[in-house]
C-alpha cells in the first residue's frame, strides 16, 4: 500500500477533477480516460469483512488490470482486431468514503467509482453495476472482483506484442448466440465437466471456428450434471459476458436473505444452473500465449479432438486468483438448484431413491426444528453458521433444513453418473432446457 501524503496531493489536484495527469500517480496511465464509447466494462468489487481488507488487494489488481487492458490497444503488425475501448467500474461495499478517496488519489482512473455505506452483499452489488444501470454502459462486462490478476507472462507478452483476447472474445459472442461468456481463467472443474460432456456426446467435444476463419478457435463449455458439478455455463469472475444476453435470458442474480447468508458458491452456482437452463454455455478459447504445460493442464485427458496440432486443447489461463479460496462445506447440493425446474426434478428423484421401508417425510420450510433433527448427527438445537462464523438467521437455517434430507441421495442418485449412465438431473436439464 502507498503512504502518500494525501494532504499534499490534495493541494496539487483540482477539486473539480480527479488525479489524471499528475506525475505523482503511482499507477499506469490509461491512453483514453474517460472512455466516451466503451465496448467492455471491467468491474471491481471490494468489501470489508469475511477476511477481506478493504482496498488492499485492489491496489495490486488495479494496476495489473490496466496494463492488461492497455495491451489490448497496442498497435502491432498483423493485428486483426480493433483496439479495445473500455471503462472501469468499482463498487466498494461497506468501506469508508475516506478509504475510497485515498484509493482514487493514488491515481486510479475509474469512470464509475461507487460506494455502499454498508456491505449489501456481492450479488446485489453485481446486479446494480451490471444490470441496474448504476455503473456499466458497455455491452460486455469482465469482472475481476478485487483478486483476479493477469499472469506475469501474459503481461510481459502483451507489453511486447500486444494482446487481442477481449476483441476476439467479443467476436465469438457476436457470432454464437449460444454463448453467454468467454472464459479467461482455468477453473478446477473444467476438465471433469469437459470429460463428462464428451462422454454424453459419445465423441470428443468439437471445436468451433469464427465465421470467415481467423480469430480464436473455441469449445462450448456447458453444464453437464453427470460431472458432479453445476459449473460450465457461468463463473462469476474472469469471464467476458454479454450483459444484455444474460439479463434478458437469465435475469438478475439472487440477492438478499437467505442468499447473502449462505456460502457465496451456492448463489453463484444457482445462477450457473439458470444460465444452462436458458440454453447458454461459455466458450473455452485457444490463446497460444495462455497455454499451460500439457502435463499440468486438467483437460489433457483425451476428452478433446486433437486434429489441429496448434489447438489440441483450450488455452485460456489468462487470470489467476490471488487469494486462496476459503474452505467451505458445499454438501447442500440442492441450494445450487433452488428456484429452478431442476429443484423439483431432483427432489422427486432423490426421495424415491432414498425411500426405505418407510418413506421419508419431506421437510417444510416452516419446520426448522424437525428438519434439523432429521439431519445425520445433528441435534434439534443445532445452530447454523455462515462462512464468516456468524449465526445464520432463522429463515436461512429453516431453508437449509428444508433441503437437507435430499442432499445425500441427490449427490448419489442424480448428480453423479452411475455405470456410465447420465444422471436423471442431466436428463431433466435437457428436457427443461431443450438441449
Amino acid at each position: 500500500a502507498s503512504h502518500l501524503d494525501l494532504s499534499a496531493v490534495s493541494r496539487l489536484v483540482s477539486r473539480s477533477s480527479p488525479l489524471r495527469d499528475s506525475s505523482l500517480s503511482m499507477w499506469p496511465r490509461r491512453s483514453v480516460f474517460p472512455e466516451p464509447k466503451p465496448e467492455v466494462c471491467v468491474t471491481f468489487f471490494s468489501c470489508v469483512g469475511t477476511g477481506v481488507s478493504g482496498t488492499s488487494d485492489l491496489e495490486t489488481i488495479y494496476p495489473a488490470a490496466v496494463r492488461y487492458l492497455e495491451a489490448q490497444r497496442v498497435p502491432t503488425a498483423g493485428r486483426s482486431e480493433r483496439p479495445l475501448r473500455y471503462e472501469l467500474a468499482w463498487l466498494d461495499n461497506g468501506g469508508s468514503e475516506a478509504a475510497r478517496q485515498a484509493f482514487l488519489q493514488q491515481g486510479a482512473q475509474i469512470e464509475h467509482p461507487l460506494r455502499n455505506p454498508t456491505n449489501e452483499g456481492l450479488f446485489r452489488a453485481v446486479n446494480d453495476v451490471w444490470f441496474r444501470g448504476r455503473g456499466c454502459r458497455a455491452p460486455y462486462v469482465l469482472n475481476l472482483e478485487d483478486d483476479r490478476e493477469p499472469h506475469p507472462h501474459i503481461l510481459a507478452h502483451g507489453g511486447v506484442h500486444g494482446l487481442q483476447h477481449l476483441a476476439r472474445a467479443i467476436r465469438l459472442l457476436e457470432e454464437d448466440e449460444q454463448l453467454g461468456g468467454v472464459r479467461l481463467k482455468n477453473e478446477f472443474s473444467d476438465g471433469k465437466i469437459a470429460a463428462a460432456a464428451a462422454a454424453a456426446l459419445g465423441r470428443p467435444v468439437p471445436w468451433q471456428r469464427p465465421r470467415g476463419g481467423g480469430g480464436a478457435g473455441y469449445q462450448r463449455h456447458c453444464m453437464e450434471l453427470s460431472s458432479g458439478f453445476v459449473w460450465g455455463s457461468f463463473s462469476m469472475a474472469a469471464v467476458l459476458y454479454d450483459r444484455e444476453r444474460l439479463q434478458s435470458r437469465v435475469g438478475l442474480l439472487m440477492e438478499g436473505r437467505p442468499h447473502d447468508e449462505i456460502p457465496y458458491d451456492y448463489s453463484e452456482g444457482q445462477y450457473a444452473v439458470r444460465c444452462a437452463l436458458a440454453g447458454l454455455c461459455t466458450a473455452r478459447p485457444h490463446f497460444a500465449e495462455a497455454c499451460t504445460d500439457a502435463e499440468d493442464d486438467p483437460t489433457s485427458d483425451g476428452a478433446f479432438e486433437d486434429g489441429d496440432e496448434d489447438e489440441a486443447l483450450p488455452c485460456h489461463d489468462v487470470f489467476f486468483e490471488r487469494r486462496p479460496p476459503r474452505a467451505r462445506d458445499l454438501s447442500e447440493y440442492e441450494w445450487f438448484l433452488w428456484g429452478t425446474p431442476l429443484h423439483t426434478a431432483n427432489r422427486t428423484a432423490s426421495t424415491l431413491a432414498d425411500a426405505g421401508p418407510e418413506t421419508r417425510p419431506s421437510a417444510s420450510p416452516d419446520d426448522a426444528s424437525a428438519g434439523a433433527a432429521r439431519r445425520k448427527g445433528r441435534s434439534p438445537n443445532f445452530i447454523g453458521l455462515d462462512c464468516a462464523g456468524n449465526a445464520l438467521p432463522s429463515e436461512a437455517l429453516a431453508a437449509f433444513d428444508a433441503l437437507s434430507d435430499a442432499t445425500d441421495a441427490l449427490r448419489d442418485a442424480t448428480v453423479l453418473a452411475r455405470g456410465g449412465r447420465v444422471g436423471s438431473a442431466a436428463l431433466a436439464l435437457r428436457q427443461a432446457g431443450g438441449r
